[in-house]
């Protein structure tokens, strides 16, 4: 069964602030309410870190049975804490750090062995997460509610408003208490275990997450809360609490993508955020777009439009091929690809026509890692800006936009639905701050010129994206479940080197047991997805067999996958590929099944030698 979380909490601290009433849904955020009738009622404002550790506060239990005093202190100084702890009782201290008043909870056993009681964390721990705090043990480890009335696979407890503040914590409580590894791990990932964290059909090997995703029951029960929030009381929902969260939640995505939340704006999807992109420039005769040939179909689709529609636009499309064997990905004839974007931008029938070059952040078939920042580079040398999609990426490799917009990067989108778990409808759009005023959303709404939906929290730019007409906001307001979700599995670092490792081990395996001995791209230009050659056709292969396969693969194994072909070199031998998602519930035994249905259909009655 999925592992229990806390989905609802409420709190209530009669003497803190004149009496005070916290109120937290999984997802949802949380919400401060006078004891008083009539008195305040508003959502907490995003957590910020203390200018500096020396400032921080921190709080601890009165009673010395509860909490290691000695040792907290020397945490405290560890961390150059000069302020006294405040001591106070009750799940307020959750309170007081959710609130701002205080940066840092410690609560360290006294005697090994000693576990919490469940009921004395669980609302608190809510309560301050969905502020933007953190919640762990002393490992880092989060806090793990399948354990009955007591918290036997966690040991002590930090809780803080999160940033480097915690992990520093989380090491100085460690070093001082002396403690070995933890013994306790989450979920592992690609087991049964894992799987069970999503509601698959159990006949389904699910290898295309990268197409349309899937979303974690935890996170579907925090975006069904927020549903069922927003009917209870649709004005509010979208004229108040869909904005503020909304902000909440850039803020944090602008933390995950090393960019500030102001520059971000929500979309429904990559679709939404191109087609934005492209409807903004206000093209003209003789203008170019630079594309390249693995540009998703959507994208040629949208400049093939502008092209039917703006005289005399030309779309220039640079060749990318695969030389396969394990090499990167190279332009026409074997040359660098960015020397060869470089020299289509330079040609003279384009020299100062192009009006926008958009480059694959990673490709969608085959799966490559593009070299982004260099390509951004090439653009930005002679005044083009760049459009990166990167509709695979985020929650799948490593991002910092700080990065590409120093190499030159204008506009980037990314889908939340796929690697990041969030619930589909959901997408994040960076754009340069030079290029937001000009930027239009697909669709104009009531609050292109002004409007009381987020006035006071977001830019003009951001609101036009924030909202786009009356329609379900609830989505983009669990994107903060999905990230506390995968903070909950063992944390992103650790789910995207999880992938990583799967894919490569999963083509190795396959191209091992198909006899092709090969696999299309090197390791640096590989995320989530394998990507291993087909076998050649078997002698009881049907024809057509390889352009059925994907269809076949459904229909009798009930194995999702995709196929596709490549034009290339003929040294390399068979063109045909499988592209296998890996996210963390797919198991070794779902590629096995893979592999073996596939050397089936293809006409093997064993696997070639």
């Amino acid at each position: 069964a999925p592992a229990p979380f806390v989905a609802v909490a409420v709190v209530g601290c009669p003497n803190l602030n004149g009496g005070s009433i916290f109120v937290a849904v999984a997802g949802g955020g949380v919400r401060r309410l006078s004891i008083h009738a009539g008195g305040y009622d508003a959502p907490l404002p995003p957590l910020a870190p203390p200018a500096s550790q020396a400032d921080a506060r921190f709080v601890e239990s009165v009673e010395g049975g509860h909490s290691n005093h000695h040792v907290s202190a020397a945490v405290a100084k560890d961390l150059s804490i000069t302020a006294p702890p405040v001591r106070m009782d009750s799940m307020g201290k959750y309170a007081v750090v959710a609130a701002g008043d205080a940066a840092l909870y410690l609560r360290l056993p006294r005697k090994p062995g000693y576990a919490e009681h469940t009921w004395d964390h669980a609302a608190g721990s809510l309560v301050l997460q969905e502020a933007g705090g953190r919640v762990t043990d002393v490992y880092g480890v989060p806090l793990n509610w399948s354990t009955g009335r007591d918290l036997t696979a966690n040991v002590g407890i930090i809780a803080s408003c999160g940033g480097p503040l915690h992990d520093a914590a989380v090491t100085a409580a460690r070093a001082r208490l002396s403690l070995e590894p933890s013994p306790f791990t989450a979920a592992r990932f690609g087991t049964a275990e894992m799987r069970a964290e999503f509601p698959l059909a159990p006949s389904l090997t699910q290898l295309n997450h990268g197409s349309y995703g899937c979303t974690p029951r935890r996170v579907m029960a925090a975006w069904r809360a927020q549903q069922d929030e927003a009917e209870a009381n649709p004005d509010a929902y979208i004229r108040r609490i869909m904005p503020a969260r909304v902000t909440a939640i850039k803020a944090r995505l602008g933390t995950y993508l090393d960019c500030s939340g102001d520059d971000l704006a929500v979309v429904e999807n990559t679709t939404a955020g191109v087609n934005a992109v492209l409807r903004s420039l206000q093209l003209g005769a003789g203008d170019v777009l630079l594309q390249l040939s693995t540009a998703y179909s959507m994208v040629k689709n949208a400049t093939g439009w502008l092209a039917s529609v703006v005289p005399s636009l030309r779309v220039v499309t640079v060749q990318v091929e695969f030389p396969g064997m394990g090499q990167a990905p190279t332009g026409p004839g074997g040359a660098d690809l960015v020397d060869a974007v470089a020299a289509a931008l330079a040609a003279s029938e384009n020299a100062g026509r192009v009006r926008l070059a958009i480059f694959s952040h990673m490709a969608s078939v085959p799966a490559a890692l593009l070299p982004a920042e260099r390509l951004c580079a090439a653009a930005a040398a002679v005044g083009v800006p760049v459009l990166l999609d990167g509709a695979h990426v985020v929650g799948q490799v490593a991002v910092s936009m700080r990065k590409l917009a120093a190499a030159g990067c204008t506009y980037w989108v990314s889908n939340g639905h796929k690697w990041l778990h969030s619930p589909r409808g959901t997408a994040v759009l960076w754009t340069a701050p030079s290029a937001q005023e000009a930027l239009i959303p697909v669709s104009v709404s009531s609050a292109w010129y002004d409007n009381s939906l987020g006035r006071d929290l977001e830019s003009m730019y951001a609101r036009r994206f924030t909202y786009t007409g009356t329609r379900d906001y609830s989505g983009y307001c669990t994107i903060g479940a999905a990230l506390d979700w995968r903070e909950a599995v063992g944390g992103d670092a650790a789910i995207k080197a999880h992938m990583h490792t799967m894919a490569l081990w999963a083509q190795q395996w396959l191209a091992q047991l198909w006899g092709t001995c090969s696999v299309l791209l090197p390791d640096e230009c590989t995320g989530a997805m394998a990507m291993p050659r087909l076998p050649a056709l078997g002698p009881k292969a049907l024809p057509n067999a390889y352009e059925e396969l994907q269809e076949r693969l459904r229909l009798e194994d009930h194995v999702q996958v995709v196929v596709f072909s490549l034009p290339s070199p003929a040294s390399v031998g068979a063109r045909w590929y499988a592209r296998a998602s890996c996210p963390v519930y797919v198991t070794q035994a779902d590629v096995a099944r893979l592999g073996h249905a596939v050397l089936r259909l293809l006409g093997h009655e064993e696997a070639p030698q």
